[in-house]
């Protein structure tokens, strides 16, 4: 499992910033986006919070290595047409995962599937 320090630079590296911009984008100093990265010393709570605001992902995705979308998508999966369908159960259980979401989540998901479909609409056009 990644240490906290490793997802940090996963994320950024991500969205390709260095450290400097990172630090810059947080209000934090070069050293200590490079501590954190390191293992060195540990971010506090609201450390992380800015810094994953400043990368545009979750805490959780920082501190637990989760994101948004690996949550929504845990409740899906692709068969072999093509088409998201609950992994498992019917509408029920569906209906009973979704309501679970949070509303965070639930933009999430939402904005998946229209990209997905978007995509599909693409696909057909050639």
């Amino acid at each position: 499992m990644l240490s906290i320090g490793e997802r940090l630079r996963t994320a950024r590296e991500r969205v390709g910033m260095t450290q400097q911009q990172l630090a810059d984008r947080s209000g934090f100093h070069v050293v200590s986006v490079s501590n954190w990265e390191n293992d060195v010393k540990p971010p506090k709570l609201n450390t992380l919070e800015r810094l994953a605001d400043a990368l545009g992902v979750n805490v959780s995705e920082l501190m637990n290595g989760e994101s948004r979308e690996d949550r929504v998508l845990k409740l899906y999966e692709m068969d072999e047409y093509g088409i998201l369908r609950p992994v498992v159960g019917g509408d029920v259980e569906l209906w009973g995962r979704i309501t679970m979401l949070t509303e965070e989540d639930k933009v999430e998901l939402s904005a998946l599937i229209s990209k997905k479909l978007r995509q599909w609409e693409a696909e057909d056009e050639k």
